[in-house]
């Protein structure tokens, strides 16, 4: 694992930051030629408006609701969030940056998400269909019964198809 970052449970103030994250990181993905999608149409999805920032630190008042960002020399490179649910828990936003996979932050990320939830219930998390990798590390973490659900449809009406996996 690597020695310079930790992982902290999110401040309001690091949001704008973690937006940014989330956007490079969908670029990074989706904009390769698999995906059929531009900058421009990936960038349709709102990730950094002001309404989209105070959505997401309204959530943070939400008990049942949790981020955890990764920094590495006191920046951000990653976040993940999970909720608690009456029925399942979901742990279905983890976003690391290109330059900092491969180092354990997933990993890191998972040990806090699954501390937190407890695993009393049984645990949803929902990637994309198409990125191997991401269903690969999550089958290393017990997530098993894959399944489709409903597309994302971007703005300009290309889909991203998501699956759903659950830990028992």
């Amino acid at each position: 694992m690597l020695k310079n970052f930790k992982i902290s449970a999110i401040k309001k103030s690091e949001i704008p930051e973690m937006c940014k994250i989330h956007k490079e990181s969908w670029i990074a993905t989706y904009g390769q030629p698999e995906y059929d999608l531009t900058e421009q149409d990936i960038l349709t999805k709102d990730f950094d408006s002001p309404a989209k920032i105070n959505k997401w630190k309204k959530s943070l008042e939400n008990d049942s609701y949790k981020i955890w960002v990764a920094k590495a020399d006191n920046k951000i490179v990653g976040f993940c969030g999970a909720r608690r649910g009456d029925e399942e828990n979901d742990f279905s936003i983890i976003y690391i940056l290109r330059s900092h996979q491969h180092l354990g932050i997933g990993k890191a990320f998972a040990q806090e998400v699954f501390k937190w939830l407890k695993e009393d219930r049984p645990i949803t998390v929902e990637v994309a269909v198409k990125n191997a990798q991401a269903i690969n590390f999550y089958k290393k973490l017990g997530f098993t019964e894959i399944g489709l659900i409903d597309p994302t449809i971007l703005v300009n009406g290309k889909r991203i198809e998501i699956i759903k996996m659950i830990k028992h």
